[in-house]
């Protein structure tokens, strides 16, 4: 993983997500991206929530513990943090497994 100073020198450009490196056999992804899919992550624990609890009870609930305990400690952003961060090596050896079945892994 580059930082964004080393991933604009290595391929050259700040506006593309990633690039490929035939020579080096590599893919050389944008900083940004990597929190993105955090952020991906984040909200499919909402999801997650919202179907456990139901989207009305999970609405209520959200806006009363955000009243409560604020944006921060709200205890489903709490969790959601939680699970963002257990689900992200899930989440790469799942795309690793994907990118090996298909002959490019």
């Amino acid at each position: 993983l580059y930082s964004r100073e080393e991933y604009i020198e290595e391929t050259g450009d700040d506006k593309t997500a990633a690039r490929y490196s035939a020579n080096k056999d590599q893919i050389a992804v944008s900083p940004d991206i990597v929190s993105h899919i955090n952020l991906i992550l984040h909200e499919l624990a909402h999801h997650y929530q919202t179907s456990r609890e139901g989207s009305a009870e999970f609405d209520r609930k959200y806006d009363e513990y955000t009243k409560t305990y604020g944006y921060i400690d709200n205890p489903y952003e709490v969790e959601a943090r939680k699970l963002e961060t257990k689900w992200r090596p899930e989440f790469e050896q799942l795309l690793k497994k994907k990118l090996e079945a298909s002959g490019i892994g």
